[in-house]
């Protein structure tokens, strides 16, 4: 959760820095614009660079044919949340889960995503459409809207951008527990109504 709130976290300091690069204070406006829009592109290459160094997930890998990858990454994990929780985890119980490694992937995803788990896949497609054209919608375009009919300044719009980027990434980071401890269709549920009622 704080590498996908990572994003956010970026919007907040990239919220906070307009009102020192808009302000004219620094520099003139014309060149802190500029100097705004290439921070985002130095941050992008080392997004880049970093992300040589995040582990794919076990089940990637073995359906990309590298097991011993995938059993390397699944013992680091064990052991890593072992040591957190004073001892040897459990062994996993229930069904089993069996991935078979294919060089492509087209149609048999297509009938798992229409036929088996079609609930799954129209549940994950409104979450996304929700999040693509309306959340996503509203935030990229909230600069625009508070300049062309709240008047704000564009100079300070950063600082009603700000709260708004900073809660999208506590929010993730604080809420990400509860989904383990709660459950994720009562989190997912709760969170969008919620939401969605403005509270």
């Amino acid at each position: 959760m704080a590498v996908n709130g990572s994003c956010w976290f970026g919007a907040a300091v990239d919220a906070a820095g307009s009102l020192l690069l808009l302000s004219g204070k620094l520099v003139s406006v014309d060149i802190g614009w500029r100097i705004g829009f290439g921070i985002g592109g130095v941050l992008g290459l080392f997004v880049i660079l970093l992300r040589r160094f995040v582990p794919e997930s076990p089940r990637w890998l073995i359906t990309h044919g590298r097991e011993r990858q995938a059993k390397d990454t699944l013992r680091d994990v064990e052991e890593e949340v072992g040591s957190r929780e004073g001892g040897h985890l459990p062994a996993a119980g229930g069904k089993r889960l069996t991935v078979h490694p294919r060089p492509h992937f087209g149609l048999p995803i297509l009938r798992t995503m229409f036929g088996k788990f079609r609930a799954c896949s129209v549940l994950a497609l409104t979450l996304m459409t929700a999040q693509a054209f309306l959340f996503n919608a509203v935030f990229f375009t909230y600069g625009l809207v508070l300049a062309r009919f709240y008047h704000v300044r564009n100079t300070r719009a950063g600082l009603d951008i700000l709260p708004l980027a900073a809660g999208n990434f506590l929010g993730p980071v604080l809420l990400s527990p509860l989904f383990d401890t709660i459950g994720r269709r009562r989190m997912i549920v709760g969170t969008f109504g919620l939401t969605s009622r403005g509270w």
